[in-house]
Formats: structure tokens, sequence, C-alpha cells
């Protein structure tokens, strides 16, 4: 007797889970978990690249004389800022600081290296002196988002 009115009272738990949760929420139909429809579309992929991996450039022969053959460098660092790619450009000591607005984090990996190889290659910043560098900075928080060398892009 108490077996079936334990098997009763886990299928009115489970029915009444499914007729009374919210429309918005995924009920929690199973005593012991989430049923197996709860985890489909669960395959979270994190927005930025790898914090710790390498940003390794393609052998696809492009370089920012690419782009700047082109163009002219004034219009086409304009247009990244009115792109909002980027937002200003600062010293803090004697490092320079590229601020990177909210377009930048929009570019994949690839662009994000191309559009700062060109103010690089524009300024001529990594060549004005041994171990030339630049840092890049949020537009928002002014935290610390990555470095440029002569090594190619390194972002946090």
């Amino acid at each position: 007797m108490k077996k079936t009115q334990i098997f009763a009272l886990m299928i009115a738990i489970s029915m009444g889970c499914a007729i009374s949760a919210p429309a918005q929420a995924a009920p929690k139909c199973w005593l012991f978990g989430w049923s197996h429809k709860h985890w489909v579309h669960q395959d979270f992929q994190p927005y930025l690249e790898g914090a710790r991996g390498p940003q390794v450039a393609r052998p696809d022969g492009w370089t920012a004389s690419d782009w700047l053959a082109q163009r002219d460098a004034d219009p086409l660092v304009r247009g990244f800022y009115k792109a909002d790619i980027l937002r200003e450009q600062t010293r803090e000591g004697g490092t320079p600081v590229l601020v990177v607005g909210p377009n930048f984090y929009n570019l994949g990996a690839t662009e994000k290296r191309q559009v700062v190889a060109t103010i690089d290659n524009v300024y001529q910043i990594t060549n004005a002196r041994p171990n030339g560098m630049f840092l890049l900075r949020d537009w928002e928080t002014g935290n610390a988002v990555g470095s440029y060398t002569a090594a190619g892009l390194q972002l946090q």
C-alpha cells in the first residue's frame, strides 16, 4: 500500500509542476533534477576569445598597408572613430593608450588585430622606440583590455 501511495504522490507532484509553472520559466518537473529537455540549448560559448589563448595571426598575407593603399590614413582612422570602434588616444605617463569603443567588441578576432595594426602602422608607435607598445582600455570601465607590441595584439 505504501509503494502505491508514494508512486501516486510522485505523479501528482510532476503533473502539478507542469500545470502550475509560470509561462516564462522552464518547470523543474522531475523530483531528482531537470528533465532532458531543459539542457537542449545550453551550449554556452564565451563572448570574447579565450583570455589565455594566443592571438596568432592567420597566414592570409594581410598587412595594414593593404587598407592604407585603398584609402588615405586620416579618413580611415576617422572611420574607426565614427563607427565607435575607437574612442580616443591618450597617454599615461610615457605609455600611449588607445581607448576602444563598444563596437570594438563586436569585431571578430581578425578584425580587431587588423584595426589595431592599422593604428600602429599609421602612427608608428611600436617602431618609435625599443620595445614600443601601447595599451588598449575600455571606454566605459577604464580597465585595460589588452596591449599591442611588435609581436601583435594581446587581449586579456
